[in-house]
């Protein structure tokens, strides 16, 4: 049981308590009863407090008798003609009295006793000549002492030290040491300017390229070749507002979504696809590259006419959209039109997030369209304040798509009725606009097509493969259609138990596709194989090779200890980079995943031998398909011959894989190894020979010239923002 309190007496309201009144011994002013208690703990404080300053102001006193009379016989013994006048005198001969010394004045004294600097007093016998010298000649004010008894510092005896008082402005000062100027602090710089470059750069974090720029730029400044007008940051503002207000601007857009009853607000800041469209039609640099009309290349291979892919123009897709163009608008074209979209960390913590999407022109040549240059892509918008806060899947892909909406809306209009452009060849031709490629990761690709992913019964977003499918590459399944997904979103919407069921089959979400607005622009066939994240960072990164670290980590320290000796050993090629190691490091970048599977396959050939290792073996057989069908895959220029090697090496993959999901008794003492490859990565690449039929190259529908994109927001987000209002300040 906890202790009682023992309850508190009622206060007594009697006459003698309400009009009485009690005179306080310290300070002997007259309080009521009520108040006097607190008033007299805090007075008998004060008063206490006065009386040490008044016994510390005393010992002062006498410090400083004896530190005169020391002074005075000090000055007798040295001045034998007695000439001078007493130290201590006034005018007339009398002495001054102490308590009419000002120690703050006299310079000479203080530096006796009272340094106003570091709070050190010299002793006697190291301050009196100099005392004698300096100060006995002056008189003294008269003028009342004030002890500071703020600080007290007592000095060790050995150093003959008195106890110094100080107040507070004069603890820890020292005046009387004065620093030597000096004439060149730029040193070793070899002149001012110098260091004042040097201290901007490194302000900065200029790299090498940016210094040896800003160099030349003041190189040529100097010599009065170039001229520079800029004054501030301002003007700079200025001017640079005026060059983007050339191209297209950011919009800010409010998108209010029903949820609960309620209208949930998201803000998207984003610039019109149309008219980005327009500034590349319009640049006369870009203009003459542009082609409109489908084209069916063939190579003559000694033998006969062998027909090839690389451009999107030069594919099925193209042609058969071309055809289905109305006839009655002359010259009706296809501007295609290449979307990414990606979320993208922008703090290093992850707390604040962005949303890049970035659209490319496929009409342009490859090398025009996946530079960083004029004509390559842009970033459309980016949500850095709410996208990721809510965790509800059918709100986020309503936020998603009612996002597009404001980005698509010229571009349906234009799907429909087309838009005449008088061409750079001087030719009016008809355009209509469409979506022909989708490229982005599993994720997004899920949010472009609706699907439930990996939660849902189909989870591919390209055909109607079941989950416990996905691992079998040797069947095929019925692609999805727009078509089909419009029927099941209206059987939906006239009964939501029945359309359920046939949401649910198809493994799709009951929310409005916004990409159905667009004429031959079917998210389902726009969907492209993603060689990044399927493979370099999915089956290979992630799957592959995790599966051949946990086999070594079972073999033991010397196996790593070997395999990490041939990585290190092994030849330098040209544009491949050379790894030190690989057992204990990981990496996120994509180009170094795609180098280290072609060295990490050799060095293992002799570590994971069918006899010895037989689970490790079959990975291996694994790692040497996919590095087969990658390099493939790869190819910038495809012909039927390279199609179909594809399609005879993919089943051999899928030997491998089935072998390693019913593997030998090596798994009886290795439980960690992975027996469950139903995942999407494994399933990707059974499209990708009818992506490269319909798209052309892999290079067309590749996300990695988007992931540069990445790096510049984040590079904005941390120089030119303040962490907040994100958007408006990095856009």
């Amino acid at each position: 049981m906890p202790a009682q309190r023992k309850p508190r007496a009622p206060y007594n309201y009697s006459e003698e308590t309400l009009t009485c009144w009690i005179t306080c011994p310290h300070c002997g002013k007259q309080f009521k009863p009520q108040g006097f208690k607190k008033h007299e703990a805090s007075c008998n404080t004060r008063s206490q407090a006065e009386e040490e300053n008044t016994q510390a102001g005393h010992r002062f006193e006498q410090v400083l008798r004896d530190q005169l009379e020391m002074q005075s016989k000090h000055s007798a013994a040295l001045n034998d003609s007695s000439a001078l006048s007493p130290p201590f005198a006034q005018d007339g001969g009398t002495p001054t009295r102490l308590n009419e010394m000002d120690l703050h004045e006299d310079e000479g004294m203080s530096g006796l006793l009272y340094e106003l600097g570091d709070g050190k007093p010299r002793s006697p016998a190291r301050s009196d000549l100099s005392m004698a010298t300096e100060s006995s000649h002056e008189r003294l004010p008269q003028t009342i002492i004030n002890p500071p008894t703020d600080f007290k510092t007592e000095y060790h005896p050995h150093s003959q030290c008195p106890t110094l008082f100080q107040n507070a402005d004069h603890f820890r000062l020292d005046k009387s040491f004065k620093p030597l100027p000096d004439h060149a602090p730029w040193c070793p710089f070899r002149c001012k300017g110098d260091f004042e470059f040097a201290e901007i750069a490194l302000n900065t974090s200029l790299n090498q390229k940016q210094v040896d720029d800003l160099l030349d730029l003041i190189a040529r400044v100097a010599k009065g070749t170039t001229q520079v007008t800029l004054k501030d940051e301002q003007e700079l503002r200025k001017a640079c507002d005026a060059a983007a207000a050339e191209l297209t601007l950011f919009i800010k857009h409010s998108i209010a979504v029903p949820y609960k009853g309620e209208d949930w607000t998201f803000k998207v800041h984003a610039r019109s696809i149309w008219q980005w469209v327009l500034d590349l039609l319009n640049n006369p640099h870009i203009a003459p590259h542009f082609v409109w009309d489908a084209k069916r290349l063939y190579k003559h291979n000694g033998v006969k006419f062998k027909r090839f892919y690389d451009e999107p123009w030069t594919v099925d897709s193209w042609w058969d959209i071309q055809s289905e163009l109305p006839a009655s608008a002359e010259n009706a074209v296809p501007l295609a039109l290449i979307l990414y979209a990606d979320k993208s960390k922008l703090s290093s913590f992850g707390t604040v997030k962005g949303y890049p999407i970035v659209v490319r022109c496929g009409n342009l040549p490859v090398d025009i369209r996946n530079s960083a240059n004029i004509g390559g892509g842009t970033v459309v918008p980016e949500d850095a304040a709410e996208e990721g806060k809510l965790g509800y899947t059918t709100l986020k892909r309503m936020v998603w798509h009612d996002s597009f909406l404001k980005l698509l809306s010229e571009v349906a209009q234009h799907s429909t009725t087309g838009y005449a452009h008088m061409c750079y060849d001087k030719i009016m031709c008809w355009l209509f606009p469409l979506i022909l490629i989708l490229s982005a990761d599993y994720e997004e690709q899920c949010m472009m097509s609706l699907i439930c992913g990996r939660s849902g019964k189909c989870p591919c977003p390209v055909c109607l493969v079941p989950l416990e499918e996905l691992h079998d590459l040797s069947k095929s399944f019925l692609l999805r259609s727009q078509i089909e997904a419009q029927e099941a979103l209206t059987a939906w919407g006239e009964n939501q138990a029945r359309g359920e069921a046939i949401l649910k089959k198809l493994g799709l979400q009951p929310v409005e596709n916004v990409f159905w607005i667009i004429l031959f622009s079917d998210p389902h066939k726009a969907l492209s194989f993603d060689r990044l994240h399927a493979l370099h960072l999915g089956l290979w990164g992630k799957h592959i090779l995790g599966e051949l670290k946990k086999i070594l980590a079972f073999l033991g320290r010397e196996a790593e200890a070997e395999v990490e000796r041939y990585i290190t050993d092994f030849p330098s090629w040209r544009n491949l980079l050379h790894f030190h190691a690989v057992v204990n490091i990981t990496f996120n970048n994509g180009n170094k995943m795609c180098d280290l599977a072609e060295q990490v396959f050799y060095t293992l050939l002799n570590v994971l031998k069918k006899n010895t290792v037989p689970e490790g073996y079959t990975l291996l057989r694994m790692l040497q398909t996919y590095l087969e069908l990658d390099g493939l895959i790869s190819l910038d220029v495809h012909t039927e011959t390279t199609l179909s090697m594809i399609e005879k090496e993919l089943p051999q993959f899928n030997d491998a894989l089935n072998v390693s999901i019913r593997p030998n008794g090596f798994r009886s003492t290795n439980r960690h190894i992975r027996v469950d490859w139903d995942f999407h990565k494994v399933h990707a690449w059974k499209h990708i020979v009818n992506d490269i039929c319909r798209k052309g190259a892999a290079c067309n529908f590749s996300t990695r010239p988007n992931e540069s994109m990445h790096g510049a927001l984040r590079e904005a987000y941390e120089r030119r923002s303040n962490g907040r209002e994100v958007a408006s300040q990095v856009l």
